[in-house]
């Protein structure tokens, strides 16, 4: 009974603690995408797999650029999983949806606690630029 209660408190004790790490986090980028330039402002959701290690990531945003008349202005979802290597950058893969589906691999460096260096590179994308976390 001791060990059924053990195991009961551990397994709430980390349903618990998974929701209390995940985080709010919003990117500003330079980007290309299909051959524009512009911009990308976006917010996502983090949220541990592993924590420490492995996280998922959920967000969407817009991608500001040159239109064919004026600017134009490019809704996108994107989804993102990432493997932290020796607790000094982050590694991942993303599929970005916004006109196309787009692939993409990812790298993340931490300059401050809640602030990384961010990029993305695919075969039509590309994105560089700043993520804060709150």
């Amino acid at each position: 009974m001791k060990r059924v209660l053990a195991i009961g408190l551990a397994t709430l004790a980390m349903g618990i603690a998974v929701p209390a790490a995940a985080q709010v986090a919003a990117e500003g980028n330079v980007a290309k995408m299909d051959g524009d330039w512009g911009g990308e402002i976006g917010l996502a959701y983090d949220a541990p797999l592993v924590p420490g290690l492995l996280n998922f990531s959920l967000g969407g945003g817009a991608f500001v650029h040159d239109g064919a008349d004026d600017v134009d202005i490019d809704l996108y979802a994107r989804a993102e999983a990432k493997a932290t290597v020796a607790d000094t950058f982050a590694l991942g893969a993303g599929a970005r949806l916004g006109s196309d589906l787009d692939f993409y691999g990812t790298v993340e460096v931490p300059l401050a606690p809640l602030l990384k260096l961010k990029g993305n590179i695919g075969e039509d994308y590309f994105a560089a630029g700043l993520r804060f976390g709150f």
